[in-house]
C-alpha cells in the first residue's frame, strides 16, 4: 500500500540546509522585512537553533519558522503569547515567494507544522496577522485553515509604535 507523502516532503530542515539556501531564505525575508523583522545569517541561525520546525522550499527560498512553547527567544509576539498561553506551537514567520504564491505552499508548511504539534502534544497553533497595516490576505488565509481570532494588540509599548497585530489560534484537540 503506498502512504500519502508527509506534508514536508520536498521541504528542506534548515537545519541542515546549506549555505546558499540559507542566503535565500535571507534574501526572501528581506523582500517583506516591512511585516516581518529582519533576519541576518546570526539571528537566522538563531532562531534555527530554538524553531520547533524551520523549513524551506529550496527553489525559492519560501520558509517557515515556528517555535514550540518553551523556546528561548525574546520576539515580542513569542514573550506575549508564552506569558499567557501553555503548549502551543507558534508561527514566527512565514514567506512565500510571490511566484510560489497559490500553489499550495503555505498550507503545505501548515500542515506539516499541524503534523509537528501534533506529536509533541501541543493544544493549537499560534500566529499573528498585522492590523495595521493591514494584511487582509493573510487573515482570509489563517481563517480558511480554520485559525480563530484570539486578541488584538496595539503594539506600541512593544516600540512598534502605529502597529496593531491580530493573535490567531488553531486549536488541535
Amino acid at each position: 500500500m503506498n502512504q500519502a507523502p508527509s506534508p514536508a516532503h520536498g521541504l528542506v530542515d534548515l537545519r541542515h540546509a546549506q549555505r546558499a539556501l540559507l542566503d535565500k531564505v535571507i534574501a526572501r525575508n528581506q523582500e517583506v522585512v516591512a511585516v516581518t523583522s529582519p533576519l541576518d545569517r546570526d539571528s537566522l541561525q538563531a532562531l534555527i537553533d530554538v524553531a520547533m520546525l524551520a523549513l524551506a522550499e529550496p527553489k525559492t527560498g519560501s520558509f517557515l519558522l515556528a517555535l514550540g512553547p518553551n523556546a528561548a527567544h525574546e520576539g515580542a509576539n513569542y514573550v506575549w503569547l508564552q506569558q499567557r498561553l501553555l503548549r502551543f506551537a507558534y508561527v514566527d514567520r512565514i514567506v512565500v515567494a510571490p511566484e510560489a504564491r497559490g500553489q499550495g505552499l503555505a498550507r503545505r508548511f501548515y500542515a506539516a507544522l499541524e503534523q509537528a504539534a501534533r506529536e509533541r502534544d501541543l493544544l493549537m497553533m499560534t500566529c499573528e496577522v498585522n492590523c495595521k497595516p493591514d494584511n487582509p490576505v493573510s487573515h482570509a488565509f489563517h481563517k480558511a485553515l480554520g485559525f480563530a481570532a484570539l486578541y488584538d494588540r496595539d503594539m506600541t509599548e512593544a516600540g512598534q509604535d502605529g502597529k496593531w497585530v491580530r493573535y490567531y489560534a488553531k486549536f488541535l484537540a
